[in-house]
Parts: structure tokens; sequence; C-alpha cells
């Protein structure tokens, strides 16, 4: 089968490391290029393991224009409209926090719909760091303060991610597991969240297929996200597995390597 841009109805990107530059920012065009990109029909997915309620103030003024793939694909929203929310109980919190606690210089943070959630012992330092991605946060004596689902926990990790927490934590029992998320960041779910499954569920309630679907991601919590449509560029940055499994590559987040591809897209629909 030939493939090209007048197929894609959707696209989905990944914030950190891809959509925006290494200052955390978003390319200065972007929400013209989102009204071209609504204007031409195709469906927009900021896909993410930042938290929903993070990414509803960040993209505010156009969350209408805007599927939103929170937690890894763990928390889904059209607009106002909650698609899917991957819950965790109490007793999957406590198993998964006593995990946390055995693992040195690591904070956990528990991501709900309405907001996040830290330990009142939790460093300044670390909420420093941790505010830069979660804006709405409350502090917590223990897990009864929360009245709130709870999609994730993430563990951000100051020692580094890949070498301290994801291999102190990838033998989680089941039905969890550990992924790593970022260079400070390990993410603690269900074994079967990850964006390629919530990509997947988004495809079957808009009736769209791989072959008209666009992605971009960085790293390799974009994996299983990049399987799920033909248009797969990984960044130039991006982590050597995941260039491995993306058809095509594009220029780095601090080149805005996505605007760089989906205003080729735009051309070719004029």
């Amino acid at each position: 089968m030939q493939h090209s841009f007048s197929q894609v109805r959707m696209i989905a990107t990944d914030m950190d490391g891809t959509l925006l530059n290494s200052h955390d920012q978003m390319p200065k065009d972007f929400f013209n290029i989102l009204d071209q990109v609504h204007q031409l029909g195709i469906l927009f997915v900021i896909a993410s393991g930042r938290p929903y309620p993070t990414l509803a103030i960040q993209f505010e003024s156009c969350r209408d224009k805007l599927v939103f793939m929170a937690e890894n694909g763990g928390c889904l929203v059209n607009g106002d409209k909650l698609v899917h929310q991957d819950i965790l109980d109490t007793n999957a919190l406590t198993y998964l926090l006593g995990r946390c606690r055995q693992v040195p210089g690591v904070v956990p943070i528990l991501s709900g719909f309405k907001k996040a959630y830290l330990f009142d012992q939790t460093s300044d330092d670390a909420r420093e760091e941790i505010g830069r991605y979660y804006k709405k946060i409350q502090y917590i004596h223990d897990l009864s303060d929360i009245d709130d689902p709870v999609s994730k926990v993430t563990v951000c990790d100051f020692k580094g991610a890949e070498a301290n927490s994801f291999p102190a934590l990838s033998d989680v029992k089941a039905p969890f597991k550990a992924t790593l998320a970022g260079y400070h960041w390990t993410d603690l779910s269900f074994a079967d969240t990850n964006k390629g499954r919530g990509l997947a569920m988004l495809q079957k309630e808009y009736g769209i297929s791989p072959d008209e679907t666009m992605i971009f991601g960085d790293y390799l919590n974009d994996y299983e996200m990049m399987k799920q449509g033909y248009f797969s560029y990984a960044m130039a940055n991006a982590h050597p597995d995941l260039k491995a499994i993306s058809n095509f590559e594009t220029l780095s987040n601090d080149k805005d390597g996505v605007l760089y591809i989906i205003r080729q897209l735009i051309h070719s629909r004029q």
C-alpha cells in the first residue's frame, strides 16, 4: 500500500523532548499550526506522561481542539469528556508506595484526575522540580487524604532513573509494571497501560486506522505508541531504541522537529 500525507486523520505527539524544546517551551507558532490542522479535520492528540490537570491548564485556550492522552495512556480526555481512566485502588497504591520506599533518592507522586499528591515530608528541592510538571499539587499525610481516582505512581529520581529506580522497580508484581519515562522519571502503573494502548483506544473510538495516524516521540514511554501508526517519527534526539522501531526520523525538539513535518503535511493539502 502506498502512503501519503493526504491519508492522515490523526496526529499524536509526546510533549517533553518532542513537542517542547530543552527549555520546556512550546514552538512559537504551535497554536497557529494547530488551528490549521483543526481546519483540515485532523484529530490532534497530546500524548504525555504528564497528568491531565497540568495539560488542561497548559492548553486551556485550545482544549476544544485537542484530545489529551495523559499519564502515558492511563487517562484519555476529549475536550471535557473523560473517555477512559485507569484507577489504582488503595491496595495497589499501598504496595507500589512500599516498593518506592525501598529505593534511595526517589520521591513518589500520585497522579489523580483532579490533581497530583505528594507526601508532607517531600523536600523543598523535590517540590521545586516536581512543580515544573505538576501544576495542581496537594500535600497529604497518608492515602486517606485523597478523594480522587489515581491512575499512576510516578517516581522522581534524582540519582537518574535508568541507573537507579527503574532497575530497582522493574520486578514489581503483576498486574503492575515499571516504565522508564525520562532521565529523572520512572512510572508505576498497570502492566497494560501505555501510550500504544491509549492510542489504539482513540483510533477505535474515532474510526481511524494506523495508516491514517502520524506519531512523534523521543523516549521509551513512547515505544508502544510508535507502533500504532505508519507515519511514526522519532526525534533526532530520541533514544536509540525508539529510533530503531520508528519508520521515520525528524529534526530534534530544539529545531521544532514536530512542526517541521506537520507544516509539510499542511502544505501537501493546499
